[in-house]
């Protein structure tokens, strides 16, 4: 006998983090398929639309939280509903979603300034999923400063060069970054 799938396609109802998180929980919920004959129900779980490289009984109940997501990953989840035997439903709609998304920063393009010339630079970054960053830099010119709180870089360069800057913002667990050159001119006398 055929046993049908859930009476709704998968919703996928919530991405709970833990800050900082070596693994990330996805949620998921469906409605209860109307078949009498369905005793549970399989959940299908891969990191590739359409290739599933775990399953999951659940039983009866119409919910699953996968505890394993790793931040940044995007994960793909079915639901099929069964019946003694086992006899296996079609699975349903696919959905998809992301534990965590990476931070991101814009690129403040290459900068110039002159030893001992005050300066300023506004890092823009943020997190899409609202969770407060930090910045950080390497390869600033000597006498730069940077702010980590809120990407603000100041002061007055004390040595001339050409000096490959990587700015990053960082979400607590992910991380992103760009680089830019700051070139910094000698003062003529």
């Amino acid at each position: 006998r055929l046993v049908r799938g859930p009476a709704a396609a998968v919703i996928l109802l919530a991405a709970l983090v833990g800050r900082p998180a070596y693994a990330d929980t996805l949620t998921l919920a469906w409605d209860p398929s109307t078949d009498s004959a369905v005793t549970g129900y399989l959940v299908y779980v891969g990191v590739q639309s359409g290739v599933y490289s775990q399953t999951f009984d659940t039983g009866n109940l119409t919910s699953f939280a996968y505890t394993s997501a790793k931040a940044g990953q995007r994960y793909y989840f079915a639901v099929a509903s069964y019946s003694a035997g086992p006899t296996i439903g079609v699975k349903s709609a696919e959905v998809s979603g992301i534990s965590n998304t990476a931070p991101v920063i814009t690129n403040p393009g290459n900068k110039a300034s002159d030893v001992g010339q005050s300066v300023s630079l506004q890092l823009a970054g943020s997190d899409p999923d609202g969770t407060p960053v930090t910045f950080s830099a390497t390869g600033l010119p000597a006498g730069l400063i940077l702010t980590s709180t809120t990407g603000y870089i100041s002061g007055a360069a004390t040595t001339a060069g050409t000096y490959t800057v990587t700015a990053s913002v960082s979400d607590g667990v992910l991380k992103s970054s760009v680089t830019f050159t700051w070139t910094v001119n000698a003062t003529s006398v």
